[in-house]
């Protein structure tokens, strides 16, 4: 088909061969920027998680360990719930305001570990159309073996686009494992969106499938850290990775700093990120902030308070 439209410009509009190649290779290059920047592959990332450059599958803190693996919600407490809020700027005009919440449910007497998230996102792009979208998700995890979990969740997503009145409307899920072998080491595996793009919505707003790798690892009762590394299954022709690392140090006994890098090769973007964090006995409160590294004015904020009732 390419070569059938080349001919035809060519030939029939007498349009010059390296000036349709210009224009189609600038068309597929918007097409795939305007992809990349809008669509997702994992859409929810908790306040703890961004501090740390986003790294989490092998984590297990309450109230957003099921986020990024919903294996981990093994690990929850027996009940907790947050409340999170985030604003600011992921690059230049690409504006991101989100809220949302969570209950976890892991009590001794259910068969299933189980949790609730539910997000609001508004979000403005360079080339791309505003987006309003809510985002619903059920997760569920069990120990199956010693030291081995397994978990899945499904989510349900509503998108709008600035100037179109049609609401989309997305169902899909993920899986995910968590291995502990030992109290230092935790290692999680995730892969995301498993029913695949569907093609009845927008491009621009497809959740597309990705597989991700983590490590948490204890170096001492101060100091932790992780890292992950995930790899986006469709329109990646490279195979091109993204690299999550960060680290926790406890500076005393209720105050935590973070600190993370990402660099998404896909999209070509790097972040980094810091994070502060009050780590108290019944409530847990965490900040983060995060900026593009080439965009040197602003970053995104967010903050979110954590209660583990028991």
């Amino acid at each position: 088909m390419p070569v059938l439209t080349t001919n035809f410009l060519r030939t029939r509009l007498g349009l010059d061969f390296g000036m349709v190649k210009l224009v189609c290779s600038f068309a597929a290059f918007f097409s795939v920027t305007y992809y990349c920047q809008v669509s997702q592959a994992q859409y929810l990332t908790g306040p703890v998680a961004m501090a740390l450059g986003g790294a989490g599958r092998a984590a297990s803190e309450d109230g957003e360990q099921f986020m990024l693996n919903p294996a981990s919600i093994v690990e929850s407490s027996q009940i907790s719930s947050s409340v999170f809020y985030s604003d600011g700027y992921n690059g230049v005009n690409q504006h991101d305001n989100y809220f949302g919440a969570t209950l976890t449910d892991n009590e001794d007497d259910v068969w299933l570990a189980g949790a609730y998230s539910y997000v609001h996102r508004d979000r403005t792009f360079l080339n791309a159309n505003d987006l309003i979208e809510d985002y619903h998700q059920v997760s569920a995890g069990r120990w199956v073996v010693k030291h081995l979990a397994l978990g899945l969740n499904v989510n349900y997503m509503q998108s709008q686009i600035a100037n179109m009145s049609n609401l989309y409307v997305q169902w899909n899920g993920h899986v995910g494992a968590f291995y502990v072998p030992t109290k230092e080491l935790a290692i999680g595996f995730v892969a995301y969106n498993i029913l695949g793009r569907d093609e009845t919505v927008p491009v621009e707003i497809q959740q597309s499938p990705k597989l991700a790798l983590g490590v948490t690892y204890i170096f001492m009762p101060q100091i932790r850290g992780r890292i992950d590394i995930s790899q986006v299954q469709v329109q990646n022709p490279n195979h091109d990775l993204e690299y999550q690392l960060g680290f926790e140090t406890r500076t005393s006994e209720f105050f935590l700093f973070r600190a993370g890098y990402d660099q998404d090769d896909l999209n070509q973007i790097k972040y980094w990120s810091v994070g502060l964090a009050f780590d108290g006995p019944r409530i847990k409160i965490d900040y983060f902030f995060r900026e593009n590294f080439g965009y040197g004015s602003g970053g995104l904020h967010g903050i979110d308070i954590r209660l583990p009732f028991w």
